[in-house]
């Protein structure tokens, strides 16, 4: 889902949710990105934000996404969970984690 928001005074497009990450495959999430961006533009959002984990650092690079800059991070993200002993080895990865502004109540 894309939204469009008055973020800190600046008009952005946000993409509030993908996933499961990759959708399909990296192909697949290239392009509903591109789509993503093409719309932003499209309404003259300033830029496009999102929430993805490190853990995919290089491929979003290479679709052009960038950490943006910390003045423009409202504020510090803390995750916790509460899990049975059984699932503790999947929550020990970051590759396991994933969190989009969909899970937020900011956007």
């Amino acid at each position: 889902m894309i939204r469009l928001a008055d973020l800190m005074g600046h008009f952005c497009g946000v993409l509030v949710d993908l996933f499961p990450f990759p959708i399909v495959d990296n192909a697949v999430t290239e392009h509903l990105i591109q789509f993503a961006r093409d719309y932003c533009k499209a309404h003259r959002a300033e830029f496009l934000t999102c929430l993805m984990s490190f853990a995919q650092t290089a491929f979003l690079k290479n679709v052009g996404l960038r950490k943006i800059p910390e003045w423009l991070n409202p504020r510090k993200w803390y995750l916790g969970s509460r899990y049975l002993e059984k699932d503790k080895r999947y929550l020990e990865t970051i590759d396991s984690w994933y969190v989009t502004y969909g899970d937020t109540d900011i956007i």
